[in-house]
């Protein structure tokens, strides 16, 4: 079934790549309106379905991938780590939710800084949504946000709190989750 697959896929990339194209600039180059029945709409839509089957060659490494009992252990470990990891990923949500009405309460609202929060705190921390988005680019290594916050002491000891709760603790979690479900798999 694979090898039926695989031509159809390649005549349908030639037809698709240098026939289509060749007709198209023939008709061109005479003038000549081009059908509007087969060619343009019902043609270009069998063609983008031609295109996606192509992504159906990757099916063919789930046969390599039984032939080899480790690896597709692993793999089986992998989807069952994917299912608890949702859990992980709520908890995350929660935690920068969480964080997020602290810190727009204490640095986008001006309270560590007496009511008069800097311009920087307000643009990354002035609502939760913001500050949602900016913890999470905290999370991801983006310290650029948190300039205007670390320049008190108060501020550093939030960073630095944040940064351990959100990489260090979520970190070990996903790590033990995931291998708890590799090693049960």
């Amino acid at each position: 079934i694979w090898n039926y697959l695989d031509i159809i896929l390649v005549v349908g990339g030639a037809l698709d790549l240098w026939l289509f194209p060749a007709i198209r600039l023939v008709q061109d180059l005479l003038g000549d309106a081009p059908d509007q029945g087969l060619s343009t709409g019902t043609m270009s839509r069998l063609m983008s379905l031609l295109r996606l089957l192509r992504i159906m060659r990757v099916l063919r490494l789930v046969r390599l991938l039984k032939t080899i009992k480790p690896l597709y252990r692993l793999l089986l470990g992998v989807i069952e780590s994917l299912k608890a990891m949702q859990w992980v990923m709520i908890l995350t949500l929660l935690m920068l939710y969480a964080g997020a009405i602290f810190w727009t309460s204490l640095v986008g609202k001006g309270l560590i800084y007496g009511g008069h929060p800097p311009r920087d705190g307000v643009k990354h921390f002035g609502t939760v949504a913001t500050s949602l988005f900016s913890l999470f680019r905290i999370m991801n290594g983006d310290t650029s946000v948190v300039r205007s916050v670390t320049h008190t002491v108060f501020g550093q000891l939030l960073f630095a709190v944040f940064m351990v709760l959100s990489n260090w603790a979520i970190l070990a979690i996903l790590t033990s989750v995931v291998s708890d479900n590799m090693i049960s798999a």
